[in-house]
């Protein structure tokens, strides 16, 4: 569609129930509504450039789109699979007792056997933590793929709940992203 192109009935139909929907008011009264944004967008049947930016941003939204890199695709894009599959298997190992994989076995992709993974490279984060922390900070937390996600969620529960305040942060363990109130405590500055 391009400004000045006709915006027929059914067109017009079309796009004031995509408004509606857009707006979580897809009652009689957001049509309406929608109806009448769509008569400022398209005055006299004719397309402006507003609409076709605002169709283009319905559109986007309207795009299924990968949960882990936001590729437009149906569920999990092909790229991300075997990575996802990979981060599932750690925090599977994670939430049954067992430290994680080393960093070059879990790019390696899963291990067929549950054997104990070997202890952590000295000066690395896992070794200056108790087990108890880390089931803790980690196997007892839903484990969210994204920052995005974990901020979502976030959201959704901070609105649920006044006065509730989260953050999300990356894990170092299964290298997902957790839920926390606690406060981020920054480093003085010297």
């Amino acid at each position: 569609m391009n400004p000045g192109d006709p915006v027929d009935k059914n067109a017009r139909r079309r796009i004031a129930v995509q408004l509606a929907v857009a707006t979580g008011d897809a009652s009689e009264r957001g049509l309406v509504r929608a109806r009448e944004r769509l008569t400022v967008l398209a005055p006299e049947g004719a397309a402006t450039p507003a609409l076709i930016e605002l169709l283009a941003r319905l559109s986007a939204i309207a795009t299924p789109r990968c949960p882990r890199c936001l590729d437009p695709a149906e569920g999990m894009c092909t790229a991300c699979r075997p990575v996802h599959a990979r981060e599932l298997a750690a925090a599977f190992r994670i939430q049954a007792g067992k430290l994680p994989l080393p960093e070059d076995q879990v790019a390696a992709g899963p291990s067929p056997a549950l054997t104990p993974a070997p202890p952590p490279a000295a000066g690395t984060v896992l070794d200056r933590i108790d087990r108890e922390d880390l089931i803790a900070m980690c196997a007892s937390k839903r484990r969210y793929v994204s920052s995005i996600d974990a901020d979502k969620v976030a959201r959704r529960c901070e609105a649920e709940r006044p006065g509730t305040v989260l953050r999300s942060y990356s894990c170092p363990c299964c290298y997902g992203w957790h839920l926390t109130h606690k406060p981020l405590v920054s480093e003085p500055v010297r």
